[in-house]
């Protein structure tokens, strides 16, 4: 193929690609490396729910270079260099360059250009993204993709192609990055083909062929939930003259990169275990209750309608919303939406809350002291310190005469509670209303910093029962007052609810509760199994006023809990009420007594199937460790045991 004779400037490129990862055709592993491939992926069907090329939008890029910068990132070598964004044009370039022309590549591929008119000299970015409509698993996957890197200019010149990058975005919106130096002496050459090849459940340099140059990682990414990849090239635009259009078209004034082939395979090595801890509520979990922001435009980045209501641990108010707990599943997981005020970047503030006060209280129904439901009680509590954020979107406050409010950044905060830190609602007590209060905790030196954006809850449109409340003061019985401290026992004094723009209308606050026992299945008709339900330890008397038993273990996909009987009525026997243990201690029995036990199991399914009783277990206490009657020849305590014995077993 001739090079049409066009003028273009010296310039410095820096080209990126998005790439979605998944299955193009319906599995995870897909192939993308003809011309056919390439045109339904830029040009896919209407209607259809394939996976699709399009350019990167400016506010996607900057989301990206702000996995180079954000506190707390892994980083291995330089990071990223700055550059202006520029939006490119895409086509499909069919192959065919003359044999011998380095410039052009034989084979078909994804061409993007992109320049700035009138070109001026400067460092510039473009960007393409091949978007998926699932979010698969890669932990046992791996990339492969064939960069073409154009020399642009004679060698020696300033305008050429310094770097490629790579990087993986989950759907919680943390990432992954890589990149590689280009030219002579450096890991990728101008004008070569080269292969590249990543691993994607690898975190640093390492986890690339050819090894890369720098990395960049969020400490959060979930390999296992991967929606976008990214390639780059960077470069700087000098004016000048140069003779080297896009293949396939003249082109003045524009920049051009090409890439041959995109391919995810299985790993022939995969890992035994991934090499980054994910928190289990970014993977296996089940909802409990889910109220999620209102997104209003799912573009990326998405729009969310509501604004942010300051909450603060340590200053009024703090804001709290009704939830409705339809099970006895614990919450084991927390997930909450909010924004930092006047903040817009896609990473947080330089200054961040130390931790979160989560609380859980019980339910006032309006009419009760108010004309509007609010929190009762404080139930449980927990301080949130080692949580994690994703970016979710942008704000759109509802009015829509306050653009101040349009474009701060939303947030999404997920917190792992630890087994012995899950809530527990009342047993037997299915569609009980509890109330879930979210305060930031910060240093008090930071209030007055001019860097501090303080956080605030994220509204949403009503969702369920009344409005979301402020807490503005709280009281315990023994005279606490908050602020400053809350604690468990802290009851409501005053508050008020939110509404916007008038009482008529009622806004609720963002947040999921998850947990990680499965869903009750309204079908499940059998009780827990094997059955029949027997003794695995009968009663035993282990002490004068104790005795211990174990049941048989029991499984059901829904859960178990063990009911244990005691069947005599005798002074001090009790019995266990439901309970998940398989094992049941009677304490404050009489001594010398026997006693009578039975057990029976039902599962946690909506239907709660229950076993037969199993065959009663009799146990008697023990008699009281006595010593021989004076035998130290005092008169002391073991004197009165002994004939506290002998009035027991014969009489005074």
């Amino acid at each position: 193929m001739s090079k049409p004779n066009v003028k273009l400037s010296i310039f410095c490129i820096f080209a990126v690609c998005l790439v979605a990862a998944g299955p193009v055709f319906g599995t995870v592993q897909f192939n993308i490396d003809v011309f056919e491939d390439w045109e339904k992926a830029l040009n896919p069907p209407p209607e259809s729910e394939q996976s699709f090329v399009r350019p990167l939008l400016p506010q996607e890029w900057d989301e990206y270079m702000g996995l180079w910068h954000e506190p707390g990132n892994i980083i291995e070598g330089e990071p990223y260099p700055d550059t202006t964004y520029l939006v490119p044009e895409l086509y499909v370039y069919e192959g065919g360059g003359s044999s011998g022309d380095s410039n052009y590549p034989e084979d078909a591929g994804l061409v993007m250009y992109w320049g700035p008119e009138p070109p001026e000299e400067g460092d510039y970015a473009a960007a393409w993204e091949f978007v998926y409509d699932k979010d698969p698993d890669l932990s046992r996957s791996l990339i492969k993709v064939q960069v073409y890197a154009p020399q642009l200019s004679p060698f020696g010149l300033p305008g050429q192609i310094t770097q490629i990058s790579l990087a993986i975005q989950d759907q919680n919106y943390q990432r992954q990055a890589w990149y590689w130096n280009v030219g002579p002496g450096k890991t990728i050459q101008w004008n070569t083909p080269t292969p590249v090849t990543v691993n994607p459940s690898i975190a640093g340099v390492n986890a690339t062929t050819p090894k890369a140059d720098s990395f960049a990682g969020s400490r959060a990414f979930d390999v296992k939930k991967v929606t976008i990849m990214i390639f780059d090239e960077n470069g700087r635009w000098v004016p000048g003259s140069i003779n080297v259009p896009p293949p396939g078209q003249p082109a003045p004034w524009h920049l051009w990169n090409y890439w041959n082939y995109l391919i995810v395979v299985p790993n022939p090595n995969p890992p035994t275990q991934p090499p980054q801890p994910v928190p289990q509520s970014m993977g296996k979990y089940h909802i409990k209750w889910s109220q999620p922001p209102k997104v209003i435009d799912r573009d990326i980045p998405q729009r969310i309608l509501g604004w942010d209501e300051i909450s603060n641990y340590k200053n009024p108010p703090i804001m709290a919303d009704d939830w409705l707990c339809k099970d006895d599943r614990p919450v084991t997981d927390i997930h909450w939406w909010g924004s930092f005020l006047g903040w817009n970047q896609p990473y947080p503030p330089p200054i961040l809350p130390r931790a979160f006060h989560i609380g859980i209280w019980t339910n006032v129904k309006a009419g009760a002291d108010t004309d509007f439901s609010h929190p009762g009680t404080l139930l449980w509590e927990n301080f949130c310190d080692n949580w994690v954020w994703n970016f979710f979107g942008y704000d759109e406050h509802p009015d829509q005469m306050d653009p101040e409010h349009y474009t701060e950044s939303c947030f999404q905060f997920n917190q792992l509670l630890s087994e012995d830190e899950w809530f527990y609602q009342e047993p037997d007590e299915p569609n009980t209303i509890y109330w879930l209060s979210i305060a930031a905790i910060y240093d008090p030196n930071v209030y007055d910093d001019p860097n501090f954006h303080p956080w605030g809850w994220k509204t949403r449109p009503w969702h369920f029962e009344d409005d979301a409340v402020r807490i503005i003061q709280a009281l315990h019985p023994d005279g606490t007052v908050w602020p400053p401290a809350l604690k468990i026992g802290s009851q409501w004094q005053a508050g008020d609810p939110v509404f916007w723009p008038d009482p008529e209308h009622s806004w609720d606050l963002a947040f999921e509760l998850t947990t990680v026992m499965p869903d009750p299945d309204p079908n499940d008709t059998e009780p827990p199994g094997p059955g029949p339900i027997d003794w695995d330890v009968p009663p035993l008397g282990v002490s004068p006023t104790v005795i211990t038993m174990t049941a048989k273990t029991l499984t059901d996909e829904n859960g178990v809990e063990y009911y244990f009987d005691e069947l005599t009525g005798n002074a001090g026997g009790d019995d266990s009420g439901w309970q998940d243990s398989s094992g049941y201690t009677d304490s404050g029995l009489d001594p010398n007594t026997g006693y009578v036990y039975q057990v029976k199991a039902r599962d946690k399914s909506p239907n709660k199937n229950e076993t037969t009783w199993s065959p009663p277990g009799t146990a008697t206490t023990p008699l009281p460790t006595l010593v021989d009657y004076n035998a130290d020849k005092l008169v002391n305590a073991k004197d009165l045991a002994y004939f506290a014995n002998k009035w027991l077993t014969s009489g005074p």
